[in-house]
């Protein structure tokens, strides 16, 4: 594994400023002229925050990592960390109930968006796990560049999405949304430098960010074309919550799963220490 970090994984530093300044030039520019940052092609979702970076650094000295990546993936810990995601919804959606603040919903489109949005949950993680394995491979290769690996990569992530939030036209800056996105990157930071295995990966991101708006709803429309259906631009979530507390929903969301993912990160490696100790 060393041989293949180091001869195969080794990405020029100025490729990978080059890959967030395209990513930031053409993002901004696509959202200033009112066009999408994604295409969907035959039902699978690419983001230009997912794709283009590693198209940038990509040589064919890669082929051998991502040929293991695929065949001989690191499975242990990964199943305790899917579980671990389930937590953030039970955790919130049972507190805001204990307090009385939280209902099933009626919301617009509840069974053509929300309910087939549960049976057609496979479908969706399909149409969009091509995007996530090529944001997978480029961190992964961030990883190996840098001595300090969890800090760049959740760096790297965080510049990478971050023009989805600059205003354009004068809007002002949603400081909620850039919490979610400093959770988001540290959680993913882990996944990439911790677990390291490209199903969980996929499959853990996917869900994390599935559950949320299901649960809760959103009004972005990248977020929900993404990972939903490309007709709405909208939803409301399946639960209602009272309005006093509605802004703060989804970032407690990822915060809690930020705060388990910390938790989880940490036990697993004193509990890897010991074992290697003994």
């Amino acid at each position: 594994m060393d041989i293949i970090k180091v001869n195969h994984l080794n990405i020029k530093i100025w490729k990978l400023i080059l890959a967030i300044l395209l990513v930031n030039a053409s993002g901004l520019c696509l959202r200033h002229f009112n066009l999408s940052t994604y295409l969907i092609i035959f039902g699978f979702r690419f983001h230009l925050s997912f794709v283009l970076p590693l198209i940038i650094v990509f040589n064919s000295n890669f082929l051998p990592y991502i040929k293991r990546s695929f065949l001989k993936p690191e499975w242990r810990k990964g199943s305790i960390y899917l579980f671990l995601i389930l937590l953030p919804l039970l955790i919130e959606a049972g507190g805001l109930y204990i307090l009385h603040k939280i209902e099933i919903g009626d919301p617009d489109y509840f069974y053509e968006f929300g309910i087939s949005s549960i049976a057609d949950y496979p479908i969706y993680l399909i149409w969009n796990f091509p995007q996530m394995i090529l944001l997978y491979f480029f961190l992964i290769s961030v990883s190996f560049r840098s001595r300090f690996r969890f800090i760049t990569v959740a760096i790297v992530i965080f510049l990478l999405f971050g023009f989805e939030l600059v205003p354009i036209d004068k809007i002002l800056i949603h400081y909620w949304d850039l919490g979610i996105l400093f959770s988001c990157s540290i959680i993913f930071s882990i996944l990439i430098n911790y677990y390291r295995n490209i199903y969980w990966f996929g499959l853990s991101l996917f869900t994390l960010l599935w559950f949320a708006i299901l649960a809760f709803g959103s009004n972005s429309k990248t977020m929900i074309n993404l990972l939903f259906a490309s007709q709405y631009d909208n939803w409301d979530g399946f639960f209602e919550i009272v309005k006093d507390y509605t802004p703060f929903t989804l970032p407690v969301y990822f915060g809690i799963a930020l705060t388990i993912s910390c938790i989880a990160c940490l036990f697993f490696s004193k509990y890897n220490a010991d074992i290697e100790n003994h």
